[in-house]
C-alpha cells in the first residue's frame, strides 16, 4: 500500500494521511523540521544545517543526537508511512515530495502560525518566510515543490587588496546588481541583507544553496586603484556549480557617483540574458521533464517572444505539458492565455471565435486558482480587451491588477494599449511610459517599445512612434505589431517610399493581410486611432480586402 500525507503551513500546522485522519505532531521541532524539508530544495538538507537551525545552541554533539532522537519519535508518529515520506542517511535528510502535498494559503493565516522556538538560525528562517508570506514562491501550495521562477543572490564583491574602501565598493556593487536584478518580473531576486551574509572568501556553495534556496548566484572581485577600479564577476548555476559566464570591466570612480551607473546594470543584463538563453538551449534536450520547472517555463516565455510560428507553438506545447504536470499555477494558465492572445494578433489563427473563447477560459481558471494574482488579471483584461473589444471589463481588470501590485510593469503597459486603442492617447502615453520605467531590464523590452510606440500614435506624436517601432524592429522584426506601428507613422509623416517598403515587409511576412481584415479584428476598429491607422496601412499599399 502507498502512503502519502498532506501538510498544511499556513495557520495552525497540520499534518494528516492521504485520507483526511490527522497525524498527532505535538513537539514544536518535528513540526519545524517537516516545514524546514517541505520548504528545501528537492526537500533535503544536511543534517548539519538542521542542527544548526533546530539545536544550535546545544552544540554540535547534543545537537545531533538531538536530530537522531528528533528521527526515531517522527518514525514513531508516522508508522510505515515514515519510510516512504522521509529519507535518512548519514548526511543528510530528504522529505519524498511525490509522497508530500502541502496545502494551505496566506488567506488561512499566519505561516507556521504560533510555532515558535527559541533558536536564532530558526528565527531568522521564520522571519523570512513569513515574509514572503505573499511573494508567488509561497502563494500556491504547488509553488513551493515547483517554482516557477529562477531564484538569484549577489554576494559582495571580495576586495583583491584588503582596504576599507574595496570592501565598501564590493558591497555596493552586490546592492546595485540586487536592486537592478529585483525590477525583473521574470526572476526572484535574494535581497541583500539575506545574501551579504555569505562572503567569497569563506562561501559554501552547498550552504548557500540550502540557506537562501537560490539557483543561480553573482559573485566576484574588485580592485581600487587610485581613481580606478576593475572588476571581475562570474555568473554560477548553483545546482551544477557550473560557470554559465565571467566577465571582467573596468571603470572610474566618477561613474560609481553618476546618475547612470552602467556598471550594474550591465552586470544584471548579462546575468538575465545568460539565464533565458540557456533556458531555451536545454529545453532542446530530448527529456525536458528532466529539467526544473523554471527552466521550462522561462524557455517557453522566451519562445512566445520570438514571433515565428512554429517556435511559439513549440513553446504553448511546453505550455500545455507543465500545466499538465502542475494543475493548479495561475501563472501557467495566463502564459498560455497569452498565447492565443498572440496567435490571433500575429494573424495566424485559423478560428479567432474559438481562440478567444480558449484564451478567456485560461484567463478565468487563472483567477480561480489564484484571485490575487496581479498578472492573471492583466491577461484577464488583456483577453477581454483584445480579443472581445470588451473595453469596459479590459479596463477594471487592469485596474485589479494595479490594485493589487501597483508595480506590475506588464499590467501599466497593457492598460496604456487598451487607452491608445480607445482614443485615450494621452493617457495611453503615461501608463507605457511608467510600464517601461518600471521594468528597464525586461528582455523582451521589444513588446514595450512597440506599445509604447501605439500610444504616440495615439496622440499623433509620429516621431517618437517610428522611433519607438524602429528600436522594437531592431530588438525583433518578426512582431506584426511593431510592423504595423512603422508602417502607420512612417505614412503620416509623409515618407511614402519607406512606408510602402515597410507595408511590403507586412505581407511578405502575412500575404493574407488586408484593411478589412485588420479593422474585422483590431481592437482599436470602432474607434478613431483605428480608422485613421486603417486608412495609413490602405495609403501605403496594404490591400483593402
Amino acid at each position: 500500500m502507498t502512503h502519502s500525507v498532506s501538510i498544511r503551513l499556513f495557520g495552525a500546522f497540520r499534518i494528516e494521511t492521504s485520507d483526511g485522519v490527522e497525524i498527532p505532531i505535538r513537539s514544536t521541532k518535528l513540526r519545524a523540521l517537516i516545514a524546514l524539508l517541505a520548504l528545501a530544495p528537492d526537500g533535503t538538507h544536511t543534517r548539519a544545517w538542521l542542527q544548526q537551525v533546530l539545536w544550535g545552541r546545544s552544540g554540535p554533539e547534543l545537537g545531533r543526537s538531538s536530530l537522531r532522537r528528533a528521527l526515531s519519535d517522527l518514525r514513531r508518529c508516522l508508522g510505515e508511512t515514515f519510510d516512504e515520506v522521509f529519507f535518512a542517511t548519514n548526511i543528510d535528510v530528504r522529505l519524498n515530495q511525490t509522497r508530500v502535498e502541502i496545502t494551505g494559503s496566506p488567506s488561512d493565516g499566519e505561516f507556521l502560525e504560533g510555532l515558535d522556538i527559541n533558536e536564532p538560525r530558526f528565527i531568522e528562517w521564520l522571519m523570512e518566510r513569513r515574509e514572503q508570506a505573499y511573494d508567488r514562491r509561497l502563494r500556491m501550495p504547488s509553488l513551493i515543490s515547483a517554482r516557477l521562477s529562477p531564484s538569484i543572490c549577489v554576494v559582495p564583491f571580495a576586495p583583491v587588496i584588503q582596504d576599507n574602501q574595496s570592501k565598501h565598493l564590493g558591497d555596493l556593487m552586490a546592492l546595485e546588481v540586487t536592486r537592478v536584478l529585483s525590477r525583473c518580473p521574470l526572476i526572484d531576486t535574494i535581497s541583500h541583507l539575506s545574501s551579504r551574509r555569505f562572503q567569497l572568501t569563506t562561501l559554501d556553495v552547498a550552504t548557500l544553496r540550502q540557506q537562501l534556496n537560490a539557483d543561480y548566484l553573482i559573485f566576484g572581485t574588485i580592485r581600487h586603484n587610485d581613481a580606478n577600479i576593475s572588476v571581475s564577476c562570474d555568473l554560477v548555476e548553483l545546482q551544477s556549480e557550473r560557470v554559465c559566464w565571467s566577465r571582467q570591466m573596468d571603470m572610474s570612480l566618477k561613474e560609481i557617483s553618476g546618475a547612470e551607473w552602467a556598471a550594474p546594470r550591465d552586470i544584471a543584463q548579462m546575468a538575465l540574458e545568460t539565464i533565458v538563453t540557456q533556458s531555451v538551449q536545454a529545453v532542446q534536450g530530448l527529456d525536458r521533464t528532466r529539467l526544473k520547472v523554471h527552466q521550462r517555463l522561462m524557455a517557453a516565455i522566451s519562445m512566445l517572444h520570438q514571433h515565428q510560428e512554429l517556435v511559439v507553438h513549440r513553446a504553448r506545447r511546453l505550455l500545455e505539458e507543465l500545466i499538465e504536470e502542475f494543475p493548479g499555477h495561475a501563472i501557467l494558465h495566463a502564459w498560455l492565455a497569452k498565447f492565443y492572445v498572440l496567435n490571433a494578433n500575429q494573424g495566424w489563427s485559423t478560428d479567432i471565435q474559438g481562440d478567444a473563447a480558449r484564451a478567456s477560459h485560461l484567463a478565468q481558471q487563472a483567477l480561480a486558482y489564484d484571485p490575487a494574482c496581479s498578472f492573471s488579471r492583466a491577461i484577464h483584461g488583456l483577453v477581454l480587451s483584445n480579443l472581445h473589444s470588451n473595453f469596459r471589463g479590459g479596463a477594471e481588470a487592469m485596474d485589479q491588477a494595479l490594485e493589487t501590485n501597483s508595480s506590475n510593469a506588464l499590467a501599466w503597459l497593457l492598460k496604456g494599449a487598451m487607452l491608445a486603442f480607445s482614443d485615450q492617447g494621452a493617457e495611453a502615453v503615461l501608463c507605457t511610459s511608467k510600464a517601461r520605467n518600471l521594468s528597464p531590464l525586461d528582455p523582451h523590452k521589444y513588446y514595450f517599445d512597440c506599445l509604447s510606440g501605439t500610444a504616440h500614435l495615439a496622440i499623433e506624436d509620429y516621431t517618437t512612434a517610428l522611433r519607438l517601432a524602429e528600436r522594437s524592429y531592431l530588438a525583433n522584426p518578426r512582431h506584426a505589431s511593431t510592423l504595423r506601428v512603422r508602417t502607420i507613422a512612417l505614412q503620416e509623416l509623409g515618407q511614402t517610399q519607406a512606408a510602402q517598403q515597410s507595408a511590403q515587409e507586412i505581407l511578405d511576412k502575412d500575404p493574407n493581410f488586408t484593411v478589412e481584415g485588420y479593422l474585422q479584428f483590431h481592437p482599436a476598429a470602432e474607434f478613431q486611432s483605428g480608422e485613421t491607422w486603417a486608412r495609413a496601412l490602405s495609403q501605403s499599399g496594404i490591400p483593402l480586402r
